[in-house]
């Protein structure tokens, strides 16, 4: 049986596309980055962005201390 990391790659936030996210309804801040658009889409649209952006924010984490790619390498789930 495959895992899961095997039937599907590794995705972070990089893979969306800011300037599509600079569109969503509440993002008023043109330079924004990807996490932030998403906290204000979030927030504009009443939603929690405790809940639904802080688990984004500790994947970047993650990725930018390259702690996935080191559990990626192990056979680990990341």
């Amino acid at each position: 049986m495959r895992t899961i990391t095997e039937m599907q790659p590794n995705i972070t936030i990089d893979y969306l596309a800011v300037k599509a996210l600079r569109r969503l309804p509440g993002v008023t801040d043109s330079k924004a980055q990807s996490i932030n658009c998403l906290e204000a889409w979030v927030a504009a649209s009443g939603g929690d962005s405790d809940t639904l952006i802080r688990p984004l924010c500790i994947l970047q984490g993650f990725r930018s201390t390259g702690l996935l790619i080191c559990a990626a390498g192990t056979g680990m789930p990341p």
